[in-house]
């Protein structure tokens, strides 16, 4: 992880730059010291200033806004209309968002800013920056956005609190705005031209949502590949659906890789093979040439996934690193472009199939689990230890239920939000994005998704410590044997019935640790 950040007309943020700023593992952040990027960004603005000047229509700086854009407004009226676009769009409903999404949504809106053609000055760069330096994140609500002229209601929080209005978290206390600026000893910024339609009219509360909850999935997948892995040693199944030989002849990549990935962690696979004995380890406990497909499919299923999750990192990361705004000023070419860069239609379709994804994947950890719960000979039921009685205690039961709640409700969130778009502002939006929608959906499916995660390992391991209790432990690989050594720390073996929530809570903990 990065522990310094340096912006600039071409950074290329990764998302996990956006983790490291926004888990406070990023001690250091400033604007490019280039003499030539401060030149480049204070051109571009005194191109748009000289427009405004000459008495060009210029979209948020001249004219009013979305439906009422025909209107003309005097240079003496631009101050006060800036004031009134952060302050009629103060609307968001709901709950703020948490301090480490704050962070990534004002990372990614100044960094698309410092690509230098929104037309802002240089001194509104460094207030921006000033923010991030110091961890100074306007509380924004979840809900007012719908993925189109930008995430307009919940970036209106950020121009506010730049202009000394509304509320910041800052050193984990909630202040008004203007309260942080008496103790920084400076006046709140006085916005020019379109400045607060320049921080307002982009995608980068859907883009950072997005960002951040593609990190946690990609956690997911690489989890749900050791737990296919550790059900093909407690089944004692065929090692042949995670040959590389067999995934060359259907070769999508996602899906070669995530063969490869169960491969890596299977004790001698190809030693396996040869042995021809059915009650060896060739094939299943009962003697079948084939397992279940939640095991033999989890190549299909995950490689689907791994895929989904390349093409859409590409596609959020093109987003958190572009020109999101309108209109776009190109004062090299001479050139003040309106259109419709503010529409989030590839966050939301990434965010869409990575719901899908996900949902997915969580369906095949609760098909996982069933099959260790069903007494199938070598496990007891409901994975309850032989040490106690199982009309008395009832092992793993509640947690396959609480693992079904969770799979149900995932299939029900996984709903495309792309679909939903509707009218609204007076028909001049009238198709939308719901991007931001989108993105806050996924994020709480990531949320769900690793809980799901932390009880299918709970179960996997307590399966092996009953077959090591009954002399029937597996070999396992090193690398196996390693990763549930840890699981193991945050996990005590299950005899007597307990509570298990908070063990659910610490093993979630371990394995996605360092995400937001």
């Amino acid at each position: 992880m990065p522990t310094s950040l340096t912006l600039n007309l071409k950074n290329h943020l990764r998302l996990e730059d956006l983790l490291a700023y926004a888990t406070g593992q990023v001690e250091t952040i400033e604007l490019s010291s280039d003499p030539g990027f401060e030149a480049w960004i204070t051109k571009n603005h005194s191109f748009l200033q000289a427009r405004v000047d000459a008495g060009w229509p210029v979209y948020g700086a001249s004219t009013g806004f979305g439906s009422s854009s025909a209107s003309r407004l005097a240079l003496s009226e631009t101050a006060d209309l800036q004031k009134n676009l952060f302050r009629y769009h103060g609307c968001g409903v709901g709950p703020s968002f948490h301090e480490a999404e704050l962070a990534a949504i004002l990372l990614v809106r100044t960094n698309c800013l410092t690509q230098g053609c929104s037309g802002i000055s240089f001194e509104l760069m460094q207030r921006l920056t000033l923010f991030l330096q110091h961890r100074i994140f306007p509380l924004i609500p979840v809900r007012g956005s719908v993925g189109a002229s930008g995430d307009l209601t919940p970036l209106s929080y950020i121009a506010a609190a730049l202009s000394g209005e509304r509320d910041v978290l800052w050193q984990g206390q909630v202040l008004k705005a203007q309260t942080v600026w008496d103790r920084l000893g400076l006046p709140p910024y006085a916005f020019k031209s379109r400045e607060a339609l320049s921080i307002m009219n982009g995608t980068s509360v859907m883009a950072a949502i997005a960002g951040l909850s593609w990190l946690r999935l990609e956690r997911l997948y690489e989890q749900t590949a050791l737990a296919t892995a550790a059900m093909v040693e407690l089944w004692q199944g065929p090692c042949a659906p995670f040959f590389p030989e067999l995934h060359a002849v259907k070769p999508h990549q996602g899906q070669s890789e995530a063969a490869a990935k169960i491969f890596s962690f299977l004790f001698e696979p190809r030693e396996r093979l040869q042995k021809r004995n059915p009650l060896t380890q060739l094939s299943s406990v009962e003697g079948a040439v084939q397992d279940p497909y939640s095991i033999r499919c989890g190549p299909q299923i995950l490689g689907a996934f791994k895929d989904a999750l390349n093409v859409s990192r590409v596609w959020i990361e093109t987003e958190i690193n572009s020109v999101n705004d309108n209109p776009v000023f190109l004062h090299e070419d001479d050139l003040v472009l309106n259109g419709g860069h503010f529409l989030g239609q590839h966050i939301t379709l990434a965010c869409d199939m990575l719901k899908a994804s996900c949902a997915n994947v969580v369906n095949l950890l609760d098909r996982q689990m069933a099959l260790l719960m069903e007494s199938r000979g070598r496990l007891p039921e409901n994975l309850v230890s032989r040490e106690v009685p199982s009309n008395l205690h009832h092992g793993f039961k509640a947690m396959q239920i609480t693992m079904s709640a969770i799979a149900s409700e995932m299939a029900k969130m996984a709903m495309p939000m792309s679909v939903f778009s509707r009218p609204t502002e007076a028909s001049n939006q009238d198709v939308v994005s719901m991007g931001t929608t989108a993105a806050r959906d996924l994020l709480q499916m990531s949320d769900l998704a690793m809980d799901a995660m932390s009880i299918h390992l709970m179960a996997i391991q307590q399966s092996f410590r009953l077959l090591e209790e009954q002399g029937q432990m597996p070999c396992l690989t090193p690398r196996l044997a390693h990763e549930f050594v840890g699981i193991g720390k945050h996990f005590p073996m299950l005899r007597k019935d307990r509570a298990m929530d908070r063990e659910i809570v610490a093993l979630r903990s371990h394995v996605f640790e360092g995400l937001a």
